[in-house]
């Protein structure tokens, strides 16, 4: 705070890096709905890769996972291993984002 103001110092890359929650994995479910089973096999096979992995949400045909940012270095492997496990699992498509400066 500085004169009632909030500010910050440094790039939102740098801010993200510092005070952030890490990256979002979000998938879409290919059969129609995430259910419990599905949802927790999706989960347990995150966390063979990433264990700190955390369940944001499950709604509609939507799966949301938060993946901290020490764990980047890990993400090559995963990716490649949905990749191929595509079908196994049930995911039609995903994406990863950083957190937003919102969140």
């Amino acid at each position: 705070m500085s004169q009632g103001k909030l500010r910050c110092c440094g790039s939102s890359l740098f801010l993200k890096a510092r005070f952030g929650l890490g990256y979002t994995l979000t998938m879409v479910v290919s059969d129609g709905g995430a259910s419990e089973a599905l949802t927790a096999a999706v989960y347990a096979r995150l966390r063979e890769y990433i264990p700190e992995a955390e369940l944001l949400s499950s709604a509609g045909d939507e799966l949301a996972f938060r993946l901290p940012f020490f764990a980047a270095s890990k993400f090559a492997f995963l990716l490649r291993h949905l990749d191929g496990a595509k079908d196994e699992l049930g995911v039609g498509s995903y994406g990863m984002s950083v957190t937003s400066m919102e969140e």
